[in-house]
């Protein structure tokens, strides 16, 4: 009569189950994005264990082909998206944390479709598994990339009409940026130049010290010329030396201004002194108020206001709540007897 029982009870819960998957796979079908579920394996790739029949359409793959092999998807990525794809994956799978990540597929018949990939962790008797979901975003990686294109046009034309040379380059010392100021000093035009590394400009006894310098900036952070007016010779087009006066660096955050000027912020654990701090405020105390700005497409003036946060207002009642230090009054002596 027990096992009778336990037979029945089986019975009950595989209809019960067949049911639940039946309204689940319905569920998903009306999804607009691809649901999933999978483990990520030790050559950190997404093995699928389900994924919903909406893949053909956003991924350009059906679900079998997905299902069967677990390197499907990455053959459909450039070696940098792989390589990238990878390092996240590999992250999630050594720390058992949620990912997201942007892909962008390169095949012909899906030009310029990027996908969003994001998963969840989720404890199972079987182990670690992931559940999450394939989004297409091409339309938002496109208005992203406009966006960045009116950016840069607008900083390229406010960088032309500075007098002064400006030139821009990237980590590895190529130059990105080249403005008319720099063609009137050193002669050359910017088709010349762009691409091209920073040692071109330099006299020929300076490019192995310049070298040895962004190594050194490279692999710890630190550099002895950033941010300082620094008097050295340049490369002219035509052959010769000119004598300009370098002013190179990255300070451009308002608390690394107020840092140098010996007013830190508080909270700043970066560039401040936090184990001075006497509030030992727990982030930046940095709040903008209101910003206006004109609109990058229309030109149309926009405004934004933000309240002051209420950990900022309790710690500017903090502040002005403490006393100064008055100062030590001198103890009189007693006069000679």
């Amino acid at each position: 009569m027990e096992r009778l029982g336990r037979a029945c009870r089986a019975c009950v819960d595989h209809a019960r189950l067949q049911t639940s998957e039946a309204r689940f796979t319905e569920l998903v079908s009306t999804v607009p994005e691809v649901i999933f579920e999978g483990r990520i394996d030790s050559d950190d790739r997404l093995v699928f264990e389900f994924i919903s029949a909406r893949a053909t359409e956003v991924i350009g793959l059906d679900d079998q082909t997905l299902l069967s092999n677990p390197s499907a998807l990455i053959e459909r990525l450039d070696a940098d998206e792989e390589w990238a794809l990878r390092r996240t994956l590999a992250g999630a799978r050594i720390t058992h944390e949620a990912f997201e990540h942007v892909v962008r597929l390169n095949h012909d018949e899906l030009a310029e479709r990027w996908l969003l990939i994001a998963g969840n962790p989720r404890e199972q008797a079987s182990g670690l598994r992931w559940s999450g979901l394939i989004q297409d975003v091409t339309a938002r990686q496109r208005l992203l990339a406009s966006e960045r294109e009116i950016a840069r046009l607008q900083l390229s034309a406010l960088l032309g009409a500075v007098g002064d040379a400006v030139v821009g380059a990237d980590a590895s010392g190529r130059i990105t940026h080249w403005n008319r100021g720099a063609e009137r000093m050193l002669g050359y035009p910017a088709s010349a130049v762009l691409g091209h590394s920073l040692t071109m400009i330099m006299p020929e006894r300076m490019r192995s010290a310049h070298e040895r310098g962004m190594a050194h900036h490279i692999a710890t952070g630190k550099t002895r010329v950033l941010g300082r007016p620094v008097e050295l010779p340049a490369l002219h087009a035509a052959g010769h030396e000119v004598e300009v006066e370098l002013v190179t660096g990255r300070y451009n955050q308002i608390r690394l201004h107020f840092a140098h000027s010996g007013w830190p912020l508080v909270g700043d654990r970066k560039y401040g002194k936090f184990k001075q701090d006497p509030f030992r405020f727990p982030r930046v105390a940095l709040h903008a108020r209101r910003l206006e700005f004109a609109h990058p497409r229309s030109g149309a003036p926009l405004v934004v206001e933000a309240p002051l946060p209420e950990d900022l207002a309790l710690l500017r009642e903090r502040v002005f709540s403490v006393p100064l230090k008055a100062p030590r009054k001198r103890r009189e002596q007693p006069p000679p007897s």
